[in-house]
């Protein structure tokens, strides 16, 4: 039995009717599909298709075509539909009052003042429900590199105004490699000719946002034009593809051989995506070295004389732009006969040498030891033979001349002419210390005459005679005074003596020094001081003062106040 709340139809005829065209129509338009189209074969002919969309029948070749089936079937099917839309509003119109309306139906709008009608109710109810249900409603990813989303939701229950408590709806992306690699440098190469050149990041470069690992990025090349590309590991072994990380690592060498100017094409991949097709150029110079300076170096006999770029230099056209300055080598082809060249190490000894760079040259540790004095004389020559390199170049042998001659070395710091191979003098400020050595007092120039197998049983003994008014000297913290006067060569070269100033106001000292191997020489060590400003100033006027009459105007002079 139906309840009392139960809602009829006044429109079950309209149902009924829509009901039965609705299956009329649909036989009309499955006999239309098998008499009218090839779909069965049929014994005696009915109609023509001649439609290739199979949108309409013919009734033969040379009449006009009947209304399109499709247009039939909404046109039949919309009648009855509109009719029971139509009963159905209007019966509800006629039965319902406001009261009912209130009672039956509130609100789904924006609150309690207002009010929608019951049918408008159900549809919207509908299509929530099918919304839902049905899948109806999509996340639709921006097609960003993100691989986590999220979104808030809330239940609500107009009728008894409820609803819950947010809920977070987490969305996990599932990336897809779609995006293209893009390169990034592409500067090109310049190189020496014949050189091998590693190609940085600054060079050549690629990237990938969804593409993270430097692995995945592959470079597919042409043969270059000039040369070939190879892994520092294996520098011979031609490569035609290597990754991003190669790059990054310091892995991929240029090896360049042939023509000067060249290249290669290139694409760069992730697996999946390939980038348009580049070309990557490579331009080598030819290296030129030229030896700028070959000037022959003055020496004193049995001295140590330090060879500068004044003397010997040679240079390259090393290109600002170009990979790799270039290293120039002097490599010794005939000795020197009445010395040696050395090459002065960090803790101050000396090296024998048979090659050296320029920038050894430049840094001032290249030296000739003059220690090989001949006893026939007080001026001699000698000369070296040597190649200069710097790979490919090369330039034929040349001779480095060295002049010894014994000529009295002039100071303009003790403004005489000084019969030792050296007496510089020294510098030190006012209190301090200096330290004198070989490169201040040598007197090494006083064995020129002895044969050199008897050299090692003669030393230069020195002997002071005089000693500094204004300070101290000492030898590893030992003071000399006039009871131990002596000090030798070896131990001057080995440690040096020390010069202390006492702080006095004084702007000079000096003093004087016997040195001898079979022939003396007494000469003067001078030394200058430079002053500090370390004293306050003080008043020498004793009582300063000054008298003066009221209204008149008086002198302070150096007399009053000093």
């Amino acid at each position: 039995m139906a309840s009392n709340n139960t809602l009829r139809s006044y429109s079950i005829i309209p149902c009924f009717i829509f009901v039965e065209l609705v299956i009329m129509s649909g036989t009309v338009l499955l006999a239309y599909y098998m008499e009218c189209t090839d779909l069965f074969s049929v014994h005696m002919q009915g109609f023509f298709c001649n439609d290739a969309e199979l949108m309409k029948p013919y009734p033969g070749t040379e009449e006009s075509s009947f209304i399109p089936p499709l247009i039939l079937y909404c046109v039949v099917a919309a009648a009855p539909t509109a009719v029971i839309f139509v009963g159905e509003v209007s019966m509800y119109v006629m039965k319902s009052t406001r009261e009912a309306l209130l009672a039956q139906e509130k609100t789904i709008v924006t609150g309690d003042c207002c009010y929608l009608n019951p049918l408008v109710r159900r549809i919207v109810r509908f299509v929530e429900f099918t919304l839902v249900e049905h899948e109806y409603i999509f996340y639709i990813h921006d097609g960003s590199n993100t691989l986590r989303d999220n979104f808030t939701i809330t239940a609500n229950q107009t009728e008894i105004r409820k609803h819950s408590l947010p809920c977070t709806a987490h969305i996990y992306v599932t990336p897809v490699d779609d995006e293209t690699p893009v390169v990034t440098t592409n500067k090109g190469l310049k190189v020496w000719e014949g050189s091998v050149t590693e190609i940085t990041t600054d060079d050549l470069s690629a990237e990938d946002s969804d593409t993270p690992e430097s692995e995945q990025l592959e470079f597919v090349v042409t043969p270059p034009s000039n040369g070939h590309l190879a892994l520092k590991s294996a520098p011979s072994r031609h490569i035609l593809n290597f990754t991003q990380n190669h790059i990054q690592t310091g892995q991929l060498m240029f090896v360049h051989s042939g023509a000067l100017s060249g290249g290669f094409h290139f694409q760069v991949n992730d697996g999946v995506n390939v980038a348009p097709r580049q070309i990557f150029s490579t331009a080598a110079h030819s290296l030129v070295l030229t030896l700028k300076r070959n000037h022959p170096l003055q020496v004193s006999p049995g001295s140590v004389t330090q060879v500068s770029e004044l003397e010997l230099q040679a240079v390259t056209n090393d290109i600002r732009d170009t990979r790799r300055s270039h290293s120039v080598v002097f490599a010794v082809t005939a000795l020197p006969k009445l010395g040696s060249l050395v090459r002065r190490m960090p803790d101050n000894s000396t090296q024998n040498i048979s090659t050296f760079t320029q920038s050894m040259v430049n840094e001032g540790v290249i030296l000739y030891d003059q220690n090989k004095p001949q006893p026939v004389g007080w001026s001699a020559g000698d000369s070296f033979s040597f190649t200069v390199s710097s790979p490919p170049a090369l330039l034929p042998p040349h001779t480095f001349t060295i002049s010894i001659s014994q000529q009295p070395n002039k100071h303009p710091e003790s403004l005489y002419n000084t019969r030792l191979l050296n007496n510089a003098g020294a510098v030190v400020a006012e209190g301090g210390r200096v330290k004198i050595d070989r490169s201040k007092l040598d007197a090494s120039n006083l064995l020129w005459k002895v044969p050199e197998p008897q050299r090692k049983e003669n030393q230069i003994l020195y002997r002071l005679t005089s000693l500094p008014r204004h300070g101290a000297l000492s030898i590893k913290g030992h003071n000399l005074t006039r009871n131990h006067p002596y000090f030798s060569q070896v131990t001057l070269n080995k440690f040096g003596i020390t010069y202390v100033h006492d702080n006095s106001e004084t702007t000079s000292d000096s003093f004087t020094l016997r040195a001898w191997e079979r022939a003396a020489v007494t000469e003067t060590f001078n030394i200058t001081v430079t002053s500090v400003n370390d004293q306050p100033p003080a008043i020498m006027s004793t009582a300063p003062s000054v008298k003066v009459v009221v209204g008149e105007r008086v002198t302070i002079g150096p007399e009053d106040l000093q």
